[in-house]
């Protein structure tokens, strides 16, 4: 069995509520290591991603300890890596500046591991990949592909600090996926309408099976999670 994640591995400078500093390496790397840990011994993770020259050995030995990690898929790049301050205001709501950004994922990059087992793709940043590019992911494998949305709602200021955007092709994004998973603010952004109650959540996730997914996983914080799947009797 082969496991692609897609994305971006971020630099992350986070500024707790206890106003401790805290440096670390996040994005696509939470999946990836986790993922490694818990497949077996015939399970092969494999990620994708541009990774900026400044972190790149770094990061690459710390993955080297793990012996069902195919790297073959990071690409070392001239650009500085992205690199992530975030700074906590409550445990729910947080500033968040973005510092540099690399290329997109290319569809040449991803095409080795076409013959994945699942394709996960995590919107780290946001433009980890172009539409077009996971167009051409899903019309050339017929493995499930689970996306992410994440940083797909996001959009960037002149100084790098993120903020909430509507994403007007969200049909055509999602369309791509087998599974889509979103919390309640991506979903309320991406939808343009505020999804207060469980049946609004339910409605939502109606219209994402509409254009041809097989299920939404809405996570929920401390409340859990929704999934809203077909049916025999339409989403459940």
């Amino acid at each position: 069995m082969k496991v692609t994640v897609i994305g971006t591995i971020a630099r992350d400078t986070i500024f707790t509520l206890d106003g401790e500093r805290i440096e670390s390496y996040g994005g696509i790397l939470y999946n990836v290591v986790a993922l490694a840990n818990l497949a077996d011994a015939d399970t092969t993770i494999c990620p994708v991603c541009n990774l900026g020259e400044d972190i790149y050995e770094t990061v690459v030995e710390m993955l080297r300890v793990y012996p069902n990690l195919d790297l073959r898929g990071i690409r070392k790049v001239p650009q500085p890596n992205n690199h992530v301050t975030l700074i906590y205001r409550s445990p729910e709501d947080r500033v968040e500046i973005l510092h540099h950004c690399v290329p997109p994922v290319s569809f040449e990059q991803v095409e080795p591991f076409l013959d994945s087992s699942l394709i996960l793709v995590n919107f780290i940043s946001g433009f980890d990949l172009s539409l077009d590019t996971l167009q051409r992911v899903r019309r050339s494998t017929r493995v499930p592909i689970f996306v992410d949305v994440h940083s797909l709602t996001l959009g960037t200021d002149s100084t790098g600090r993120r903020f909430l955007r509507p994403v007007e092709d969200w049909p055509e994004w999602v369309a791509q996926a087998d599974i889509v998973q979103v919390n309640r603010v991506e979903a309320e952004t991406l939808m343009g309408r505020e999804l207060l109650r469980r049946e609004d959540l339910i409605a939502m996730g109606q219209e994402v099976l509409g254009v041809g997914v097989r299920a939404v996983l809405v996570t929920l914080g401390s409340q859990g999670a929704l999934v809203v799947f077909q049916g025999t009797d339409g989403a459940e």
